[in-house]
């Protein structure tokens, strides 16, 4: 898009504080955005944590952020996900919960793994720096790297502004603009 996706704003609010926001009120204790740019993410108030391997994908983010933190679970949010709701937070919590020989658990939309929401256990890690070390950098590739509990979700709960197209439809129409 040319611009920090991260700090393109909707009604005024940066993507990932919005992402942020909902983490919190679905019960998160500790949310970091990792990587990106430092001095905007933490100049709209969020705590910001230094990717292991910056642009080597979003399993890199994903082994930074299992790795600093004491947590067991740990949910791992794109930051463009315009409509996420803390219920589908929490029903995806509580999947990986109640499925004890799962590490990672994602939505499924419309037959597919929704790879940018997952919770993961923080013993995920040893089978995903496995995978790293094997040139695993995708979620998808992670995600096949352990027992995945799934939850079906509606296509409308999960979307996300990859472009400025679908963007602009979360912002009557107009282009955005990183501000």
């Amino acid at each position: 898009m040319g611009v920090d996706k991260a700090l393109i704003r909707i009604d005024g609010e940066a993507l990932a504080v919005r992402v942020a926001r909902t983490l919190v009120a679905a019960g998160a204790t500790h949310v970091h955005a990792v990587g990106g740019d430092r001095w905007g993410l933490e100049a709209v108030g969020l705590r910001w944590l230094a990717d292991r391997w910056p642009g080597a994908g979003p399993l890199g983010g994903t082994l930074t952020a299992l790795g600093a933190t004491g947590a067991d679970l740990v949910v791992v949010a794109a930051c463009d996900l315009v409509v996420l709701q803390p219920t589908v937070v929490r029903e995806l919590v509580d999947s990986l919960v109640h499925t004890p020989t799962a590490t990672a658990a994602t939505a499924v939309v419309n037959g597919r793994r929704a790879h940018h929401l997952v919770v993961w256990r923080r013993t995920a890690r040893t089978a995903l720096e496995e995978a790293w070390q094997h040139g695993a950098r995708s979620m998808r590739d992670g995600l096949a790297a352990v027992e995945v509990a799934t939850l079906p979700v509606a296509a409308t709960d999960l979307a996300d502004a990859d472009d400025p197209v679908a963007l602009a439809q979360y912002h009557g129409g107009e282009p955005m603009t990183e501000e």
